[in-house]
């Protein structure tokens, strides 16, 4: 174990800390603000709202299954968590956006249509495709425990910060940008764009050096 434990370097703890904090940008927003957003806002009804993010929750469910399953079967030369993080980190960003850009022209059944298909594809399918990968990734860079720990350590610490960032700045940011729907919108993609920063820090900071038992 000497051996692992020099390998895992700053940059490499700190990268991987950074998934977290980039989750947080687009999954903490929307799981803070998406209701302020779509009741003050868009003037949606807060008891649907509700009941689609219920409805969300239980498909969700499905779609951890199914990227679980689909993690195990894939085989790139970056591993199998990471180019996951790769190919999803801006398809999240872009949803995230869509989410907060609810046309206001639209009736209330096509704008319930919109706000359950954004809502899904952001939290039920591309969260949970970064999401599933991010969370055995820990185990992909390194079998100590102790490194294992500090990662933890690295992942509670970045997401924290995301947290405390969303937090403080959401609310100006909307207020700064004319506190109208479009505020929102330009919100989401400063925060977006933070995000996908962060994940490719993840990506380039983190290296998947455990081989899966099956390989071996």
């Amino acid at each position: 174990t000497m051996e692992e434990k020099k390998y895992l370097k700053l940059y490499n703890k700190v990268g991987y800390g950074g998934g977290d904090f980039a989750a947080n940008m687009v999954y903490g927003l929307i799981s803070s603000f998406v209701m302020i957003y779509l009741t003050n806002t868009i003037g949606m009804d807060a008891g649907i709202i509700g009941t689609l993010i219920l409805v969300s929750k239980l498909l969700d469910g499905v779609t951890d299954i199914l990227f679980g399953s689909l993690i195990d079967r894939t085989h790139s030369k970056f591993g199998k968590a990471r180019p996951w993080i790769l190919r999803m980190c801006i398809p999240f960003a872009v949803c995230g956006v869509l989410l907060f850009s609810v046309p206001a022209s639209w009736g209330q059944t096509a704008k319930l249509v919109y706000i359950f298909v954004t809502y899904n594809l952001t939290s039920t399918v591309v969260y949970t495709a970064i999401n599933v990968p991010y969370s055995s990734l820990n185990a992909l860079m390194t079998q100590d425990p102790y490194e294992r720990s500090v990662l933890s350590i690295f992942r509670n610490l970045l997401a924290t910060a995301g947290t405390l960032i969303i937090n403080t700045f959401t609310l100006p940011l909307v207020e700064k940008f004319g506190n109208d729907a479009s505020a929102w919108t330009k919100t989401f993609c400063v925060f977006g764009l933070v995000a996908v920063a962060a994940f490719l820090i993840n990506f380039f900071g983190t290296k998947e050096r455990v081989k899966p038992a099956s390989a071996g």
